[in-house]
């Protein structure tokens, strides 16, 4: 199915796009997204690859994925990186 391998070439180049700013996060131990931004395009992501899945493809459901894998990363940066900031601040303020 051409599709597959379409829709994977696109999620590929999506999970790709990400890799900087997971790169960047854990570099600088900062994150700029929202929340509620990178939890609803993972699920969203999550719920097409299951889509997908359920069409018969194989490898477009796997790097959906992948890149909604990575936005929940990006999530649980937001998460550390915003409670590390607030340790750093209290910390230099003494």
């Amino acid at each position: 199915m051409w599709q597959d391998f379409v829709m994977g070439g696109v999620g590929t180049l999506f999970g790709i796009a990400l890799i900087p700013e997971v790169y960047r996060g854990f570099k600088q131990k900062i994150q700029h997204m929202s929340k509620y931004t990178t939890v609803t395009t993972a699920v969203g992501i999550y719920v097409l690859a299951y889509a997908e899945y359920t069409l018969g493809m194989v490898y477009a459901p796997l790097l959906s994925s992948l890149t909604a894998t990575l936005w929940v990363l990006i999530f649980v940066q937001s998460i550390i990186y915003k409670n590390y900031r607030t340790r750093k601040i209290k910390n230099d303020s003494r």
